[in-house]
């Protein structure tokens, strides 16, 4: 169980098989729907509950990406699998907050192990942390990592929404989808254009279940990373 972080997931366990002559090629698909997220996990949209400013709002969608062992366009040139983090948090409405840690660290574990400066990538982008939770990952790298970003970051919560037109969004789109939405989409034609040639893609997933929410449990946090290179 992956949660919001499938994707990545997804795309490293399909890259491991096809690198080891396992399997020759390989789809991965990933998909969400807001109704559902809502139901399941918070209160039916029926309930007519108010929103905080801090509420993502979970994409209704669905992605696919087609992997293959023939090497050209673009190439999965390495990944780092997350570790859990648990932060003592219990909001549901506030999972950039839940996640954003767990961004920071794989972020960081991913250039020590391999032994790159953060400007080695066109563009670093993590999944679905939105407006808020953008701005609390930024501030954990600083103050626990000492790594400081540049203008090469953005978030896939942020991206997929016109924040300022769709209020109903609050701080921006989450869900599994959210983040392949942008990345297999948008990310890759600016890839195959050339414009971007080296992206780090950090899908988050916030691990917590309708029985941890109603016992109020603290929600658990996992991100991956998966580095994306034009050959």
């Amino acid at each position: 169980y992956g949660a919001c972080s499938t994707s990545v997931l997804g795309l490293t366990i399909a890259s491991n098989m096809i690198e080891s002559n396992q399997i020759k090629n390989a789809v991965v698909s990933t998909s969400s729907h807001n109704n559902a997220a809502e139901k399941q996990f918070r209160y039916p949209v029926e309930y007519g509950g108010p929103k905080r400013k801090t509420t993502t709002f979970t994409c209704t969608g669905g992605a696919s990406a087609y992997l293959s062992s023939n090497k050209k366009g673009i190439k999965v040139e390495s990944a780092t699998i997350g570790t859990v983090v648990d932060m003592g948090i219990k909001d549901v409405y506030h999972i950039g907050a839940v996640m954003s840690p767990a961004a920071a660290k794989t972020i960081n574990d991913h250039l020590k192990d391999t032994k790159r400066e953060i400007g080695y990538y066109d563009l670093i982008l993590t999944g679905d942390l939105g407006k808020y939770g953008k701005e609390k990952k930024k501030d954990n790298l600083t103050e626990v990592h000492d790594i400081k970003l540049k203008d090469n970051y953005n978030d896939c919560g942020v991206m997929l929404y016109d924040l300022k037109k769709q209020k109903e969004v609050k701080a921006g789109g989450s869900g599994p989808v959210c983040s392949a939405l942008v990345v297999f989409s948008y990310i890759y034609q600016l890839m195959q254009e050339k414009k971007l040639k080296k992206v780090l893609f950090l899908a988050t997933g916030a691990l917590f279940s309708p029985i941890l929410f109603y016992q109020k449990e603290n929600i658990n946090s996992i991100c991956h990373a998966i580095s994306l290179e034009v050959l």
